[in-house]
């Protein structure tokens, strides 16, 4: 009596049906099939992500102790010094913090003792507690707006955030200490009245910048709330709000306003006469699903907290997108899970961006679009030359004149993310500026080896750096002091040079893996590029940041390296030529071309059709 399969009533076949040589290629060829199939999935599809900013740290947790916040870390702003003011909305307090998160003091009714008076706790006085709610001098209704003008002067919005003219709408200012100053501002709709307003501003002139919410408008007023003038009206049209939630103000005097309602950001001069607007509903980039804060660097670069997209949004003062990081969660990066970030601001001194992730009961800090706290301040490269003055502001051996579109071809130009000030960063979409990136392609190769330098020790500076005439610029390439300028090759010809450009010999291969590193969707870009120093060049490949440089293969060793070798032996003509898409492999193996994998799928295919019946 036969065996039999108890599930499907067929014969079960045994060990030597499985061994059998025909059973056995066709088990083979399904097998290699599958793992064919697989291959080119992962090899044609290229998944996006989300563009990861390098996470610093984050403080803060739920409670109503110094340091904490109870759902209400709703605003934030951050002084000359880089102390960051907290609006604790529902705590009916501001705290003030050390540019690294450290709790400084705290004010509002009640914060020291409990009793029903204007109070200032510090390390010195506490425990602190919560505040208590109401309209007293001093005494917060619903703190929901903060800003720190240059002179140390911090001004809160106190509002109820309605178009009740019942409730409390007022700004009430304070000195860096804690100590009241004065108010202004009651409920109405004529000038320096409000309803609802929100969001706050200052300029470098010490103007305050009121977003009248309800009254869909945006009011100026001088250091001591004198109304000045006003600009907006309801709308969908340029220079039209339908609920602006907040307001900012970039290093020309320039004013951005978050049209809420309209999932849109406008931008006006000065005088509020309007110059442009970027933004639509959605998810993509550039898009918005309730931005909410906005914050301008010293770069005039933009961020937005795009709050139901769980991401902050950065754009150059075109408004042009350049990146976004965060998605929904609460590990480090991530914004809490149907809120979203609130509160956003940039310490312009050492380029950090702060924002508030108001239900996760903290603040998040990561680094900034320019060198972080290790390049010191404007000295970015730390020669001792302020960037504004260095004219090679990364020590890479290039002058930043030819890191800027002024210097590159046209055709570069047209298809490169260009900055309002002549800045471009372009492939890598770092955030960093070439002229301050030491990997503008991110490849993982210092641009001073692609540009034709050396860099024997892997930190990405060029070696034997001198600057006799104080510039910036090391001397050995320094033409007028006899040194001999970098080539900046452009191997393949197309226009771009190489530290520009992601595939230099314009083989199908990416630089990244012809140089011995992985790329494994193959966007020409190193998978790791976790950059604590915030230099633009990977941790990973950076010998100061305990890194190790990229091997450099040179494969059929005729001294070119094979990122700029389009014949090199592993590759036949081209380095893979016409063969399409490869599949990147581990280290300095090398890639695989579609082709081959393929061909070995057809012929799996065959062997399954020629024997599989047979069983």
């Amino acid at each position: 009596m036969k065996k039999t399969n108890l599930i499907k009533g067929k014969p079960r076949k045994g060990i030597n049906h499985l061994l059998n040589p025909i059973n056995l290629s066709v088990g083979m060829a399904r097998l290699f099939s599958v793992l064919i199939i697989s291959l080119l999935f992962a090899t044609m599809t290229n998944v996006g992500a989300v563009s990861a900013q390098t996470f610093l740290f984050k403080f803060g947790t739920f409670g109503t102790g110094e340091g904490q916040f109870n759902g209400g870390a709703f605003a934030l702003s951050v002084d000359s010094s880089g102390n960051i003011y907290v609006a604790d909305r529902d705590n009916n307090r501001i705290q003030k913090f050390d540019k690294d998160g450290n709790f400084l003091r705290m004010w509002g009714f009640g914060v020291r003792d409990g009793k029903n008076e204007f109070q200032i706790c510090t390390n010195s006085t506490k425990p602190c507690r919560a505040g208590i709610q109401g309209r007293g001098d001093g005494q917060f209704k619903v703190a929901i707006g903060v800003a720190a003008d240059s002179s140390g002067n911090v001004y809160v919005v106190d509002s109820q955030f309605s178009n009740n003219l019942n409730d409390t709408v007022r700004i009430q200012a304070f000195n860096s200490q804690g100590n009241f100053l004065f108010k202004f501002g009651t409920p109405g709709s004529g000038d320096g009245q409000f309803k609802g307003p929100a969001g706050i501003s200052t300029d470098g002139k010490i103007n305050i910048y009121v977003v009248d919410t309800f009254n869909n408008r945006i009011q100026v007023f001088d250091a001591r709330g004198k109304f000045l003038f006003k600009f907006g009206a309801r709308g969908s049209g340029d220079g039209q709000f339908e609920l602006p939630s907040d307001v900012a103000v970039d290093v020309a005097g320039n004013i951005i306003v978050v049209d809420q309602d309209n999932n849109r950001v406008q931008k006006f001069d000065s005088n509020g006469n309007f110059l442009l607007k970027f933004g639509a509903t959605g998810s993509g980039d550039g898009q918005f699903d309730i931005p909410e804060f906005v914050a301008v660097d010293s770069l005039n670069i933009i961020h937005v907290s795009d709050r139901l997209n769980h991401r902050v949004q950065l754009f150059d003062p075109s408004g042009i997108f350049i990146f976004k990081f965060g998605s929904a969660g609460s590990g480090d990066g991530q914004f809490s899970e149907g809120a979203g970030p609130f509160g956003i601001d940039v310490d312009k001194n050492r380029f950090r961006i702060y924002v508030a992730d108001t239900f996760n009961n903290r603040v998040q800090v990561f680094q900034g679009i320019s060198q972080g706290e290790g390049g010191g301040g404007t000295d970015k490269d730390g020669d001792g030359v302020d960037n504004e003055l260095d004219i090679d502001s990364d020590n890479d051996g290039i002058p930043n004149s030819l890191e800027r579109p002024v210097m590159l071809s046209q055709s570069l130009a047209e298809t490169s993310q260009i900055l309002e000030d002549g800045i471009l960063d372009n492939p890598d979409e770092d955030g960093i500026p070439n002229e301050l990136d030491l990997d503008s392609d991110g490849d993982g190769i210092p641009d001073v080896i692609e540009a034709g330098g050396e860099d024997e020790d892997g930190d990405g500076i060029i070696d034997d750096f001198t600057d006799v005439n104080g510039n910036g610029l090391a001397d050995i390439v320094e033409e007028a002091l006899g040194g001999l300028p970098l080539p900046l090759p452009d191997t393949d010809g197309d226009g771009v040079p190489d530290f520009l450009d992601s595939n230099s010999d314009g083989d199908r291969p990416t630089d990244v893996r012809e140089a011995g590193g992985v790329d494994d969707n193959g966007d020409g870009i190193l998978d790791d590029l976790l950059d604590e120093n915030g230099d633009g060049l990977a941790d990973s490949v950076q010998t100061s940041a305990g890194g190790e440089p990229l091997p450099l293969l040179d494969l059929d060793e005729d001294g070119v390296p094979d990122f700029q070798d389009s014949n090199q032996a592993t590759g036949g003509e081209g380095g893979g030529g016409s063969g399409g898409c490869s599949i990147a492999s581990a280290g300095a193996t090398p890639s695989i071309p579609l082709y081959l994998l393929l061909l070995v799928l057809v012929v799996m295919r065959r062997m399954w059709r020629r024997y599989g019946n047979k069983n």
